[in-house]
């Protein structure tokens, strides 16, 4: 189910609030109750901060998701609350333009008896945005959990609505990322099968794989046509990373796997996928350091278009104490000039984790890094602008 609410530019200057701190989330009644909301940042090439807004209340930890078309309008999903005790929870979908203005917000709370949350989505080079969405049912007897995917036009009208399952309808969507004007590559999980598709305008793909076991969770696509892949696939009792390149028509070109410096004692993950204007592919993720007890560390890798390593870029976070700290790359993303920016967080004196945003050379060397709002999403505009989005919580 769907309501599109189309809100004027002054009512837009109410919801999104400037960058002032606690002070734009509502004081909460005694007891005092945590507080969290979307937090948006957007820096320069060099790293200055030029922007920021939060909006939202009760965002949960998790769940926001962000994507950025090329001239930086932004879309945005979060869960919301029930208003009331017998109320379900819903997604907020809203688009806003360059300059914070809201162009149309839309909610999508599922069909009768479920539960409808947005799992991911992606905005195309005609304006158009891509939802994913997973159904779940609200109560016993309800439909079958299955994902849903949605085209909106670029203020916000529904273009069309696919359901789909993977194989018992239990899958789920992770990743999803345009091809071309009007298509998009969809990549999802259904037990321990990951299935990555490509779709055109009419919402029905055009081809599909099937990579048994595995667990990918990032797509990037190339101006030929290619898409990569990266997740997590179980190997000899660990995990190890899984980077797959596709062909125009789906077929492998290669795979890469990669174990880690623990030899699958400890998991190693890649978590995102970027591929630069040359064709090299950049993934970034954890592994886990080799000194007993074990923590994480930041892994950044870059390959040639062939499939090659050409560097790796490892770092043990701000809490090195017996390597310890659970640190890790979440998103990766590459401007036109090859340089890398990695979104990621890092633990310090087992606290909460510390969002952090680095920019390295295409080389591999690091440029400069900053504090980051968290870790949700990562994208870049036509204009060069670096946008990082997270929940904060007070």
């Amino acid at each position: 189910m769907i309501s599109r609410r189309w809100i004027a530019p002054g009512f837009a200057a109410a919801l999104l609030a400037g960058c002032a701190g606690p002070a734009a989330v509502p004081e909460a009644r005694p007891p005092r109750k945590l507080q969290s909301v979307l937090h948006i940042d957007a820096f320069t090439p060099d790293g200055s901060l030029v922007r920021c807004w939060t909006f939202g209340e009760n965002v949960p930890w998790d769940a926001a998701a962000v994507a950025v078309n090329r001239v930086g309008w932004i879309t945005t999903a979060f869960s919301t609350r029930p208003r009331t005790p017998q109320g379900r929870p819903s997604s907020l979908i809203m688009a806003t333009d360059s300059d914070n203005g809201l162009v149309w917000s839309t909610t999508v709370d599922g069909d009768a008896g479920c539960i409808e949350a947005v799992t991911g989505f992606a905005l195309d080079h005609q304006g158009g945005t891509w939802v994913a969405s997973k159904e779940v049912p609200g109560f016993p007897g309800a439909a079958s959990p299955s994902w849903v995917l949605r085209r909106f036009g670029p203020r916000g009208r529904l273009e069309w609505s696919r359901s789909a399952c993977f194989g018992s309808c239990a899958g789920i969507v992770t990743a999803l990322v345009p091809a071309g004007k009007r298509e998009l590559v969809v990549a999802g999980i259904e037990e321990k099968v990951s299935v990555v598709a490509r779709f055109p305008e009419a919402g029905y793909p055009v081809w599909s794989w099937i990579d048994e076991g595995a667990h990918l969770v990032s797509l990037a696509t190339d101006g030929s046509g290619s898409v990569y892949a990266c997740g997590v696939r179980p190997m000899n009792g660990g995990e190890a990373w899984e980077i797959v390149k596709l062909g125009a028509a789906g077929e492998v070109v290669w795979t890469r796997t990669y174990s880690g410096r623990a030899h699958l004692i400890h998991p190693a993950r890649a978590n995102s996928i970027a591929v630069d204007a040359a064709g090299c592919v950049i993934v970034g993720g954890s592994e886990t350091g080799p000194s007993l007890p074990p923590g994480e560390d930041w892994l950044l890798r870059k390959y040639s278009p062939g499939g090659d390593l050409l560097w790796e870029r490892s770092w043990n976070g701000l809490d090195n104490r017996l390597d310890l700290s659970a640190d890790a790359i979440r998103a990766v993303a590459a401007d036109t000039a090859g340089n890398i920016y990695a979104l990621g967080d890092t633990r310090i004196n087992d606290g909460d984790p510390l969002p952090l945003l680095r920019k390295y050379s295409a080389a591999g060397d690091i440029l400069w890094t900053r504090t980051a709002p968290g870790t949700a999403a990562l994208a870049l505009t036509i204009d060069g602008r670096i946008v990082a989005a997270g929940v904060t919580r007070f």
